[in-house]
């Protein structure tokens, strides 16, 4: 429908209706986890969709990231995990140079659903945390790539057991436009394993997108995290108010709450971009209008 203006017996705003031209646009999907890790068996270096802990060990055979599927899936029961197997030669311990170059040659194509990238075992295995750095950056690297516009989640390690260290460990991780969040400390699981927690922050996110929204934050009280019976290290209110600010999340065991994800800050000084959420709207956003763009 359209208005002669001209023809108006009044004057002031006239709204003029247009629906041609219109181009319709499907809504991003940002709820899926791709975890990074070693096995045994199956394919190397693409994502392979998992659906439970059984699905994981009849595909990938043996391996120490066992734990860290149970742990998504103990958060996220419907979640969609994917898992990237590297190449390593001691699975159990892979190398710095074996965990950025399995990085590296993974196909992360555009065509997949956005999300959340870890890689758990590294965080807990590698001695150093030059070691740990160079696998977060690269991890960076790969989510801050135009065609794909994901989130990393980067471990502390268990060196991580007060805030000096936990500063010292994260001072040389960061990402210009919060594409990257850090956190501490270790948990325990209801095996009494040690185990980082980003699976659990990952499936924590993706089971709050599907029931609240992508504008939620992966955190909060009403989430408390399960499969989960301890922290390595236990945190203090006036720890998380020290680490808080420079970006690295806390979980934290509070009375009568459960564990709890406290904290879902993005590890950058761009103030557009201080928390995960946010970082995950521009996501869905970007890739909404590239996608209905390309059509």
């Amino acid at each position: 429908m359209t208005i002669n203006i001209n023809a108006s017996p009044a004057p002031g705003s006239h709204v003029v209706e247009q629906i041609s031209g219109f181009i319709p646009a499907a809504i991003s999907d940002h709820s899926c986890c791709y975890m990074l890790g070693t096995a045994t068996t199956g394919d190397l270096n693409v994502p392979v969709q998992i659906t439970s802990t059984d699905d994981f060990s009849n595909v990938f055979g043996v391996s120490p990231c066992l734990k860290h599927i149970k742990l998504f899936f103990d958060n996220d029961p419907l979640g969609r995990l994917f898992f990237c197997r590297i190449n390593a030669t001691d699975i159990d311990a892979p190398t710095q140079t074996e965990c950025v170059n399995g990085i590296s040659a993974t196909a992360f194509e555009p065509e997949l659903q956005q999300g959340f990238l870890i890689f758990p075992l590294a965080f807990e295995t590698l001695d150093s945390i030059v070691a740990r750095n160079s696998v977060a950056n690269e991890m960076r690297t790969i989510v801050e790539d135009a065609d794909l516009q994901w989130v990393a989640l980067i471990d502390a390690h268990s060196d991580v057991v007060d805030t000096t260290t936990a500063t010292a460990e994260f001072t040389g991780v960061s990402s210009v436009r919060g594409h990257l969040a850090v956190f501490a400390p270790l948990l325990k699981n209801l095996n009494d394993e040690v185990v980082a927690p980003s699976p659990a922050v990952a499936a924590t996110a993706t089971l709050r997108y599907r029931e609240q929204g992508f504008y939620q934050p992966p955190a909060g009280i009403a989430y408390p995290l399960k499969g989960v019976a301890s922290l390595e290290t236990k945190f203090t209110r006036g720890q998380q108010e020290a680490l808080n600010p420079l970006g690295i999340n806390l979980i934290r065991q509070l009375p009568g709450k459960g564990i709890i994800i406290y904290g879902s800050r993005a590890k950058t000084n761009d103030s557009l971009f201080l928390f995960i959420n946010q970082r995950v709207i521009f996501n869905v956003i970007n890739k909404t209008l590239r996608e209905a763009l390309s059509e």
